[in-house]
């Protein structure tokens, strides 16, 4: 059975049963019911192929919207072909010496038709429309005379009869399908049709209950693939293995339509998209064109107000709208609309939920990209006031804003600030940017140019935009006071350091300090704490961020991120000096209560980022990820590596260091495959590169640990920061492995170097162990002996468990006794 068959292996076995059972001259009637795009159309084929195998005479017919007017326009599809048969053998002349064959009997050859009509013209003209009524006694006549048809034509061979989209027949076809459904019985037919159940209420429908009701009648009702079917689909389109969120995300865009699936999984494979989690936004954007196109067709079909009604149904979210809340935006009156809806689900545009909500979400995007422009917009704002009255969120408002031109509207502008910070609060600061940059378009009366520009230069900032620095030098330029001048710019600080301009960031923030008399204790412990996370990644500063971190009374601040952020700066600095792992875990535990609700926008939860470290490198790695997720909820959500990637990052650190290779590899390609930036000045890629290619060293794959760490990452030399020193790391250990043992002790120098001996826990893969065992087996035991007795000092003096078990490893291996393997 093939892929376009999936799930459907009962019908096919009821279908074969049907029809041997015509084949035997007990006749069948199959029944095909589903949504659009199910697979009807695939199944009735497959009627036709297991019939034409099996000797049967086959004859089609489709219905169409566009033919439903034409009489007997589906009865002459199915005996088009004996008709052009006659033509062929000699039109009339043959007809005329068929039509007197001794008993009246059907003969064998091309003119089966005309001799099955017995000869008349006039009756001939009548089942064809050219002729006669299309109701009452011409019509009864015109019925039995294709019924005798078809019941000759069956006599001579088993017959099947596909009507596809019974429901776009017309009438006088309907009536004939009816009436030989109903004459079956010990003869060798088989009908088989397609429909709609949905279609109740017209003559289609009724025909449909009526066939169902026979007992020669086999129902079968097509249902949308399951979950599992679905990953069979995505699977066929790609080579890599497909992530179960991938699939997840693609069942839920199509709702196991079969079509639809199909046609997404092909189009996104064509664009380049991979079965990844990471790749679920973009698929999330994909819109084949073949959709676009069965839709429009299908749209067509929908009277004014049907259409109307889906067009604003589309522009909601996927859990759609109340029935007043769509036919308010689609201006439609509370009659008219409960009309409409019916129609729309009787053509398969909607789903019965309860709420008016497009069938599936890959159909209502299709249908929003063929609304005008000027219509679509017409809806979003209708729907955006529809949703105001009902006092929804105003996230869920801000969706229809962003459709919509600027006007000035105050009114608007609320919503839309309120929306951004909701997104903010919810960590989604990319979403907070599109909306603000929208607001600052709006220019509605009463709305300060300095307070937009400065929300949007801090959510530019939270998700790593460039554009970052440009708005936040704008808003210091009107800063309305003091304060606000002093908390813009911060902002513009920690944005000049993401750039890499360091200089520059420091002088603005002695600047700024030049104001702190005058400051609160909050924005100075904002201001110190920012002040002395950018100092701690260069080493020629960190003496600044000892004197400044152990000087500032954290008790004066109060509760809240800065504190909590200069908190977990004092662990890294006493981490940096002497304190052990034991010292280092029983104050984060004495301060854990703060650094978990340390949630700032501004700065990216770094107390939380740096408390980690802190645990990891003291061996606390389930502590190290419990905290992780508890602080941070949102690194388990599926586009945490676009918003989030330092979190993402830190959580595939943890699990190589918990031995969950494939879970670190997953989050590593995660952060690089969504970098939007070339190495912005942020641990998420660096850390991510070092652990992908400790992982890809660890499988034994050092062509790709290359392409990782070295071809396709970074320059020859890794930048003399804080962020860099797990890729240094990383890199020591491959060139190691590729007997490049000078570059190997000069990379893990540089390491050393940037994390303070290893001390400040950015990472906790440990190379030194793999380049000082390579050192060995190659002769070079002095190196190796220089390299342990350094790290083993350190791993005695830090009391780390990984550090003190490599030490010992690597000694063993110097010594005598065990080589290390172990």
């Amino acid at each position: 059975m093939g892929a376009d068959l999936l799930e459907r292996e009962r019908e096919v076995e009821q279908i074969e049963l049907a029809l041997a059972d015509a084949s035997a001259g007990r006749g069948r009637v199959v029944v095909i019911e589903g949504d659009p795009g199910v697979g009807r159309s695939l199944l009735l084929n497959a009627v036709r192929k297991k019939a034409q195998g099996a000797g049967m005479r086959v004859l089609s017919a489709r219905g169409s919207a566009a033919e439903h007017d034409v009489p007997y326009g589906v009865c002459l599809q199915l005996f088009e072909e004996l008709f052009e048969n006659e033509e062929r053998e000699g039109g009339e002349r043959a007809a005329t010496e068929n039509s007197t064959a001794p008993g009246g009997m059907v003969p064998v050859g091309g003119s089966e038709l005309l001799a099955a009509l017995s000869g008349s013209v006039g009756k001939i003209t009548t089942v064809m429309g050219l002729g006669g009524g299309d109701s009452g006694p011409a019509a009864a006549a015109g019925i039995k005379l294709l019924c005798r048809l078809a019941l000759r034509l069956a006599a001579r061979s088993p017959l099947v009869l596909l009507v596809d989209d019974m429901q776009w027949a017309d009438d006088l076809s309907l009536q004939f399908l009816a009436h030989l459904a109903n004459r079956l019985d010990d003869r060798s037919v088989l009908l088989a049709v397609v429909t709609d159940a949905r279609h109740t209420g017209t003559t289609a429908g009724r025909t449909a209950d009526l066939m169902a009701g026979l007992d020669s009648t086999v129902p079968l009702w097509l249902a949308p693939l399951s979950l599992t079917a679905t990953a069979r689909v995505v699977g066929a389109h790609w080579a890599a293995p497909a992530d179960d969120e991938f699939v997840s995300a693609c069942h839920l865009m199509t709702r196991g339509n079969p079509f639809l699936l199909q046609e997404l999984c092909a189009q996104a494979a064509r664009d380049g998209r991979v079965p990844a989690a990471s790749d679920i936004s973009r698929l999330r954007a994909t819109l084949p064109r073949t959709v676009i196109r069965r839709t429009r067709l299908r749209l067509h079909s929908l009277s004014p107000e049907a259409l109307r009604l889906v067009e604003t149904a589309s522009l909601f979210n996927d859990e759609g709208a109340t029935l007043d809340e769509a036919a308010e935006a689609s201006g439609l009156e509370s009659g008219a609309a409960s009309q409409a809806i019916d129609e729309a689900l009787a053509a398969g545009m909607l789903r019965d939920a309860g709420q008016v909500c497009l069938a599936q979400p890959l159909l209502g995007k299709a249908i929003a990209e063929l609304i005008p422009q000027e219509a679509r917009e017409r809806g979003h704002r209708a729907a955006a006031r529809v949703l105001g009255i009902r006092k929804a969120p105003p996230l869920e408002i801000s969706r229809h804003l962003l459709h919509v031109l600027p006007l000035g509207d105050p009114w608007t502008a609320s919503i839309l600030r309120s929306a951004a910070r909701e997104a903010m609060g919810q960590g989604h600061p990319g979403q907070s940017v599109r909306l603000l940059r929208r607001l600052l378009r709006e220019k509605a009366p009463g709305t300060r140019e300095y307070d937009v520009l400065a929300e949007l230069g801090a959510a530019e900032l939270a998700a790593g935009s460039a554009e970052a620095p440009h708005h936040l030098h704008q808003a210091m330029t009107q800063a309305p006071t003091p304060e606000a001048w002093v908390t813009t710019g911060i902002h513009y600080a920690l944005a000049l350091a993401r750039q890499g301009r360091h200089p520059a960031a420091f002088a603005l923030l002695d600047e700024l300090s030049s104001w702190t008399p005058s400051l609160d204790d909050r924005l100075r412990a904002r201001l110190d704490a920012v002040t002395a996370l950018l100092t701690l990644g260069p080493v020629e500063s960190r003496s600044a961020i000892r004197d400044l971190v152990t000087a500032r009374q954290l008790d004066r601040a109060g509760p809240g991120p800065d504190t909590s952020l200069l908190w977990a700066l004092r662990l890294a600095v006493e981490q940096d000096l002497d304190a052990t792992a034991e010292s280092i875990t029983l104050r984060t535990r004495d301060t854990r209560h703060l650094i978990e609700s340390a949630s700032d926008e501004v700065v990216g939860v770094p107390a939380v980022h740096i408390t980690v470290c802190g645990l990891a490198a003291a061996g606390r790695l389930t502590e190290a990820h419990t905290l992780l997720v508890e602080a941070l909820p949102h690194v388990l959500e599926l586009d945490a590596p676009i918003h989030h990637p330092d979190t993402v990052a830190l959580q595939a650190m943890l699990a190589y260091g918990q031995g969950c290779l494939a879970d670190a590899e997953q989050r590593a390609r995660a952060v690089l495959d969504t970098r939007t930036e070339a190495w912005p000045t942020s641990p998420a890629a660096p850390l991510a590169a070092a652990v992908l290619g400790h992982v890809q060293l660890d499988r034994g794959d050092r062509p790709a640990a290359v392409q990782t760490l070295k071809s396709n990452v970074l320059p020859d030399r890794v930048p003399d920061h804080l962020y860099f020193a797990p890729l240094a790391d990383a890199r020591a250990r491959l060139c190691a492995e590729l007997g490049l043992f000078d570059e190997a002790l000069e990379e893990w120098r540089r390491s050393r170097r940037l994390t303070s001996s290893g001390r400040l826990g950015l990472h906790i893969t440990g190379s030194w162990h793999h380049i000082a065992l390579a050192l060995i087996e190659t002769g070079r035991a002095e190196d190796a002996k220089d390299l342990a007795r350094q790290e083993t000092e350190t791993a005695v003096s830090f009391g780390a468990p990984f550090a003190l078990a490599r030490a010992i490893r690597v000694n063993a291996a110097l010594y005598g006794g065990s080589r290390g393997k172990g």
